[in-house]
């Protein structure tokens, strides 16, 4: 099955590109309320102890967090054969995975731009 991650923020470039027979779906749906309210929390968290130092890092509450959402992003890209993003991260995930990817460029070539920086001998 292929994956189509598509941006739906001001970064997005257009949405031409997208194949009429593949549902769409970007990182907000994956995340539910309890993950942006955990990422809430720890950005104030981090933000009051840039203040007033906290006595434990307050940067291992946002470890839970991001630990679920790569088990969930990892679960939900398992179970494609291919991906065709305009998210860096979805590219690279998808890299790590060792999933085909088309890449299609977000409104200012963020992934050009990383891919002619980093990853010079990788087939587009």
């Amino acid at each position: 099955t292929l994956l189509v991650m598509a941006r739906r923020d001001q970064e997005c470039a257009g949405r031409h590109w997208l194949r009429q027979d593949s549902p769409v779906f970007d990182w907000e749906d994956l995340c539910g309320p309890e993950d942006f309210a955990g990422f809430a929390l720890a950005a104030r968290l981090i933000r009051l102890d840039d203040a007033v130092p906290l006595p434990a890092d307050p940067l291992r509450s946002w470890y839970p967090i991001r630990d679920r959402l790569v088990r969930k992003a990892v679960a939900h890209f398992g179970a494609a054969n291919a991906v065709v993003t305009n998210r860096l991260h979805g590219m690279l995930l998808a890299l790590m995975m060792g999933l085909p990817v088309q890449v299609r460029d977000n409104s200012y070539g963020k992934l050009t731009n990383y891919i002619d920086s980093w990853l010079t001998g990788w087939k587009r």
